[in-house]
């Protein structure tokens, strides 16, 4: 008795022979799915398209003491920002005011958007957590080691094109805060540490 590959075939929707299964699940070298579902592109392309559209986290490089105004992220392209928030480290906030917020500064030259108002962090301990609201309006929301989010899954800004997204302090006074930013892709926009 000869021992032979068993092939799998998917029957097609218009009644024609159908594809084998290896071509509806696809492989590794498949390129991500664009746009609406069709009948052309498989699973993996699909998985794809899925991985890139979840949320990512990313750290803004530290500065380090005194706080200095800088830009913490540098966005390509259209992005949607689900949450700001930065955490004093190692060093609490010295006892010297210190107007603080967070703004994008855009490319093509635009006068700067801020995306809070001022909070005076002065004197903040380690463990302190500052937060963007949803509303620009409002100063950083600042709460001691813990958080409430209560906006966890709304959005809290979308950016329609390039530019930075920056730290402004009002007095380079001692202490540190590290900066982390949670966005979703907008097509091609991303957002990296600058």
């Amino acid at each position: 008795m000869k021992q032979g590959k068993t092939t799998f075939r998917r029957a097609a929707a218009d009644g024609t022979g159908g594809q084998f299964i290896n071509q509806v699940i696809g492989n590794k070298a498949d390129s991500a799915a664009v746009g609406a579902v069709s009948t052309s592109e498989s699973l993996m392309a699909y998985l794809k398209q899925l991985v890139g559209s979840i949320p990512e986290i990313v750290a803004a490089t530290p500065v380090a003491t005194p706080l200095a105004s800088a830009d913490l992220w540098s966005c390509s392209g259209p992005v949607l920002i689900h949450n700001i928030w930065g955490i004093v480290t190692t060093t609490a906030i010295a006892a010297a005011a210190t107007n603080t917020k967070i703004s994008f500064d855009p490319d093509d030259g635009g006068s700067d958007v801020d995306l809070c108002a001022n909070l005076d962090i002065t004197g903040q301990a380690t463990g302190t957590i500052n937060r963007v609201s949803k509303d620009f309006s409002e100063a950083l929301i600042a709460s001691l080691d813990v958080s409430e989010v209560t906006d966890y899954h709304s959005e809290v800004v979308i950016i329609g094109q390039a530019g930075d997204i920056k730290v402004t302090y009002g007095a380079a006074t001692a202490g540190q805060i590290n900066w982390f930013i949670r966005y979703s892709k907008i097509g091609t926009g991303v957002i990296t540490a600058s």
